[in-house]
């Protein structure tokens, strides 16, 4: 698994015009620039904070918007030593939300978010159904992916569910992945075990989220 550091980029407009180097006044909301307009000729110049001359129009230059990438991650301890990974709780669909795994929490900011979710996870004891949900503090779903692990013929013993999607909040909130193991029929469940996980959200303008019925 990757880790993504947390990175908070912005781009701010700057120029060097007509005979120098002017420093930028920062004004207005959203961080917009101020500058002068050449009337006659529509040659622009950063106001240098002693404002526009008679023969200048001032104007605003909008700045990029920010956009922030932010990550939580879980890790085991010693990954080459399995009696230190995660456990998985073991239950059944809706009984076991409660008690379920929360593997990885992280505070979202109201806003509009692209979203991600990553868990490694293996079974060298039994066979299960590996559903992992993303809950805010309210108790919705916000994204949802299921997998299986085991010794069982057709499992494999170690396996890597994600979940991508879009987030839009008008609240703050928390958000958990959570995750649990599944009993199989005929299968005996062992013990799950979390080596690694991560949720990762991305800034975005807008987060259009629709569901589709059949």
């Amino acid at each position: 698994m990757k880790r993504r550091l947390i990175l908070i980029g912005s781009a701010v407009a700057a120029a060097a015009l007509a005979g120098g180097i002017a420093y930028a006044q920062t004004a207005g909301n959203g961080g917009t620039l101020a500058a002068c307009a050449q009337t006659q000729t529509g040659q622009l110049r950063l106001d240098n904070g002693s404002g526009c001359l008679a023969s200048e129009q001032p104007v605003q230059l909008g700045t990029a918007a920010a956009t922030r990438a932010d990550e939580r991650f879980y890790v085991a301890p010693n990954l080459v030593d399995r009696s230190t990974f995660l456990p998985l709780t073991i239950g059944l669909f809706p009984s076991v939300i409660p008690t379920a795994t929360r593997v990885v929490t992280m505070h979202v900011p109201a806003g509009n978010y692209s979203l991600g979710a990553e868990i490694v996870f293996s079974n060298h004891t039994g066979s299960v159904a590996v559903p992992c949900i993303l809950l805010d503090a309210a108790g919705v779903t916000h994204g949802f992916a299921q997998s299986a692990v085991g010794i069982g013929v057709g499992f494999n013993r170690d396996a890597t569910l994600t979940i991508d999607g879009a987030l839009s909040l008008a609240a703050d909130t928390d958000l958990s992945l959570v995750c649990w193991a599944s009993p199989v029929a005929g299968f005996d469940p062992g013990t799950t075990l979390v080596s690694a996980a991560d949720i990762t959200t991305k800034t975005v303008d807008t987060a259009t989220i629709a569901q589709e019925t059949h």
